[in-house]
């Protein structure tokens, strides 16, 4: 049993051996363990929406006036709970918040999907407790705060009921594989240099330039000129907004495992490829994360300025040949071939085919909303070198949700001057932020919004977790299968739809503003082509 599974099985147990009956669930991949353990043990209901869950189980827990547990993974996840939670503590009922979280190794170094969940709810919990591999007597402390829940503590004098938080620090979500804990990892602390001083960078021969979640576009000059300096290939995040240089590599998500650097610059918040993040990693001594001294958290061991580095590119006598480079180039264009072969030839309808036609299609100066889950990761494999076509993308990855996306987006559409506004999400990100269609009605947003409905949490099926021994637990608490389709509610708010069931449908010229495109997807079928384009 490994350390995310003793920990939930502790933990639940406890929780329903003390007669915890009913568990609201939302899915997710950090609190799967949870879910699965409450949904064999307890009467379970799942929702996708945690507001939702929330407010169903202070219903339950005011019908049956004992604690109703609700489950959630990290990030902004929880903090959609605060409105029922602020309204359990105000009406005395009593609630079990039980959250997954980043193991806290973790915590404020630029993990993604992280973010300080620790008393997160404040005083509108009665007791909030941490717990990971290394608390001892879980049960005890479960005990504790269980009884604080329903109104009995060593105080005799204090009988208020209300909710309380217990925060789950977990590792990486595998359900059945057995893994080695990262909990002993320990981060390197940033060493910042003097802005003025010079920086010694050791003499180097197989460079890497990458450009993480953060727009850098105002930074491109000395991102280039660094390039062109020393032959350097550039890979770049999507959220980077680096579109076009003879230097950027496309597709490397397909090859990065193949490559081996020396020396790396880094710029912005870590990527979002998990390939990319393992290389940074493997050679952290060696990597240079450049920044001004306006910081973000992070578990760099090198930071250098701006100005240190146009320093060192004015000053450096390094040289190295256009051979490195040119190894990598080779790898991108058997891959481009490979890939457009393969989308060409098979026609099929999935996240990555049809990321690979819309960044084809989308008009030039066009602002781009993408959603999070497997929508972002299609996108930033598939981004081509746009050469005369200047983008800019925008995201939510400061916590990776998938809340609020609709209405993020059209903040951005309503203060751009450009005719030209994408959103484009998966299904359930959409079923989180229905409500803010209403936004729509108004005909002066100019939003053309792109639901990819792969009918339920298709990425968690990239992951171990959809391993589970007992796939019913899986399709039931974690994937949230569904067989909908939102043609009914989007006319509802007055909204043009229109329905794609083939590529050969999809012409993103043809789709007015203000209308909503569904995409049907088959989820295997996406999961299969994606194996395809990377073996």
């Amino acid at each position: 049993m490994n350390n995310n599974q003793n920990i939930s099985s502790k933990v639940v147990n406890t929780l329903v051996k003390l007669g915890c009956k009913n568990a609201c669930i939302s899915p997710g991949a950090r609190n799967s363990c949870l879910a699965i353990n409450l949904g064999k043990k307890i009467n379970s209901y799942n929702l996708l929406d945690e507001r939702a869950a929330g407010y169903m189980a202070l219903g339950i827990a005011k019908y049956t006036n004992s604690p109703v547990i609700i489950n959630c993974t990290s990030g902004t996840a929880l903090a959609n709970l605060f409105p029922s939670i602020i309204e359990a503590r105000m009406s005395e009922i009593p609630m079990i918040i039980l959250t997954a979280d980043r193991p806290k190794e973790m915590i404020n170094i630029g993990e993604n999907q992280t973010i300080y969940q620790k008393e997160i709810f404040g005083e509108y919990v009665l007791d909030y407790q941490g717990i990971d591999a290394t608390t001892l007597d879980i049960e005890n402390i479960i005990n504790s705060i269980y009884h604080k829940s329903i109104g009995i503590t060593t105080n005799k004098d204090l009988h208020e009921k209300g909710p309380v938080h217990i925060n789950v620090h977990l590792d990486e979500p595998n359900i059945n594989q057995k893994i080695e804990s990262d909990l002993n990892i320990v981060f390197n602390k940033i060493k910042p240099m003097h802005s003025n001083s010079d920086v010694e960078i050791n003499d180097f021969k197989k460079p890497l330039i990458i450009c993480g979640q953060s727009n850098l576009k105002n930074k491109q000059d000395i991102i280039f000129s660094l390039s062109e300096r020393f032959n350097i290939p550039i890979l770049t995040d999507i959220s980077s907004n680096i579109n076009s240089h003879p230097n950027k590599i496309s597709y490397y998500d397909t090859f990065i495992s193949n490559i081996k650097p020396d020396t790396i610059f880094r710029f912005g918040k870590k990527p979002i490829s998990k390939k990319l993040n393992a290389l940074i990693k493997e050679h952290s001594k060696k990597t240079y994360l450049v920044r001004d001294q306006k910081n973000f958290n992070d578990d760099a061991i090198n930071l250098i300025s701006y100005n240190q580095l146009s320093n060192f590119i004015d000053k450096s006598t390094i040289n190295i040949d256009e051979q490195w480079i040119n190894s990598i180039k080779r790898k991108e264009s058997i891959s481009i071939s490979k890939i457009d072969d393969l989308i060409d030839k098979s026609k099929s309808l999935n996240e990555y085919s049809l990321a690979y036609h819309f960044l084809n299609q989308v008009e030039n100066k066009s602002n781009i909303f993408i959603g999070n889950s497997i929508i972002i990761r299609a996108f930033n494999l598939l981004l081509k070198n746009t050469k005369n076509k200047d983008i800019n993308i925008f995201s939510n990855r400061g916590a990776s949700g998938i809340d609020g996306n609709i209405a993020t987006s059209v903040g951005m559409a309503i203060s751009s001057n450009s005719n030209h506004n994408y959103l484009i999400l998966g299904d359930q990100a959409f079923m989180h932020d229905i409500g803010s269609l209403n936004i729509l009605q108004d005909q002066s947003i100019n939003l053309t919004i792109i639901i990819i409905n792969n009918s339920g949490g298709g990425i968690f099926d990239y992951l171990p977790i959809s391993n589970d021994d007992n796939m019913k637990s899986y399709k039931k608490f974690i994937r949230l299968d569904h067989n909908y389709t939102f043609n009914k509610i989007i006319n509802a708010y007055g909204i043009s739809y229109k329905k794609v069931d083939s590529l050969s449908d999809f012409n993103l010229s043809s789709y007015k503003s203000n209308a909503i495109i569904e995409v049907k997807i088959d989820r295997n079928e996406s999961l299969n082509f994606y194996q395809k384009m990377i073996n």
